[in-house]
């Protein structure tokens, strides 16, 4: 897991639930890495970039230790502030728009709630398959993604969704 959090205080909401959630279902070897740390992400089956709070920012400040990710096999899911770090290495573009609180979505076409704190989402894609969107008056906003072995959440599946982060980590989706 590499936390995207400024404040180590943040943790407690948004990689400790990871943690529970990893080893409820058995995942126990847990390494946890700070997002300014140069990281050799081959030494790692799963990574998964973390959410953080609304207004920090900092990581994108580090974009360079991501660029790896591109090119690799691994399983890589970027949970909000790290679906924004991956955007970044893919090139997607992000646009200003704030969503907040338990919404409704549709997954796989069925109805469906994500708990959300962004306040940037995609708009456009590009090659990146769309399983997940979520409608805002005549906006459609795709909020789960998936390219091969790379998934980004604009929602936090930690929260209200701990069946799908597992099921992404196992690719089952």
């Amino acid at each position: 897991i590499v936390s995207t959090c400024r404040f180590k205080e943040h943790e407690s909401e948004f990689v400790r639930p990871l943690i529970q959630i990893l080893q409820n279902n058995n995942y126990n070897d847990i390494k946890i890495k700070k997002y300014y740390e140069k990281i050799d992400f081959d030494l790692f089956d799963v990574v998964i970039l973390s959410g953080t709070a609304l207004l920090d920012f900092d990581y994108l400040n580090y974009i360079e230790n991501f660029k790896d990710l591109k090119n690799t096999n691994k399983i890589v899911i970027g949970i909000c502030a790290g679906l924004q770090i991956l955007a970044n290495v893919y090139s997607l573009d992000l646009k200003d728009f704030e969503i907040i609180g338990k919404k409704e979505i549709k997954l796989f076409d069925k109805t469906n709630y994500g708990l959300f704190l962004t306040s940037k989402v995609l708009y456009d894609p590009k090659n990146f398959e769309v399983l997940g969107w979520y409608f805002d008056n005549n906006k459609k906003i795709p909020v789960f993604l998936r390219d091969n072995n790379i998934y980004l959440f604009t929602f936090h599946p930690e929260v209200l969704n701990h069946d799908l982060l597992i099921k992404t980590i196992k690719k089952e989706i």
